[in-house]
């Protein structure tokens, strides 16, 4: 998100600060992977931030901007979580929802289910978001099949072509059509 004000690595960064001066906390390090999105891999899977869970000896607290900035997905949050509470870490997310601070409680079932709830709520939006997208390409590619793929072709001369050009691009209902 480089060119989002309203996300970018310095406004996330200083959320986390906040955060960790609330807390009482020094920051032992920063995990930035721009341009990895969490819709397409787990928080363990990301080059900077996938050490930190894997090495919970050198840290309390994982926190995070926001809980979408996580996981995407409810898998992975209960992945998160499970080690989280094995590990007697915490997780907080430094903006929640009406953009208060979300930091639960790793050993109660109330605070798991909350943050279930708000990664199903994740997992819709980035699948609300793909969907489109989704479907844009396969209308795109149903219509320019050979679209990234080589392909040698000669181009009709002439009437040939006009009669190719008509073929390809069947009349549709226009005002002036009328």
């Amino acid at each position: 998100m480089k060119t989002d004000e309203t996300t970018s690595p310095k406004r996330q960064r200083e959320a986390g600060d906040i955060a960790a001066e609330r807390l009482g906390a020094e920051v032992v390090g920063y995990a930035e992977d721009l341009d990895v999105s969490a819709s397409k891999t787990t928080p363990f899977e990301r080059p900077e931030l996938g050490e930190w869970p894997a090495r919970p000896d050198d840290h309390d607290v994982i926190t995070w901007w926001r809980l979408d900035r996580a996981v995407r997905f409810m898998a992975d949050m209960a992945v998160l979580a499970r080690q989280a509470k094995q590990h007697g870490k915490r997780l907080i997310f430094a903006e929640g929802p009406g953009g208060a601070s979300l930091e639960p409680d790793m050993t109660s079932i109330t605070s798991k289910l909350i943050i279930m709830l708000l990664a199903f709520a994740a997992q819709m939006e980035s699948q609300a978001i793909k969907e489109p997208v989704t479907g844009a390409n396969a209308a795109l590619r149903a219509r320019w099949p050979l679209r990234g793929r080589a392909a040698a072709v000669r181009i009709p001369t002439g009437p040939a072509r006009e009669r190719r050009r008509m073929d390809a691009c069947p009349p549709t209902r226009n005002a002036w059509m009328s």
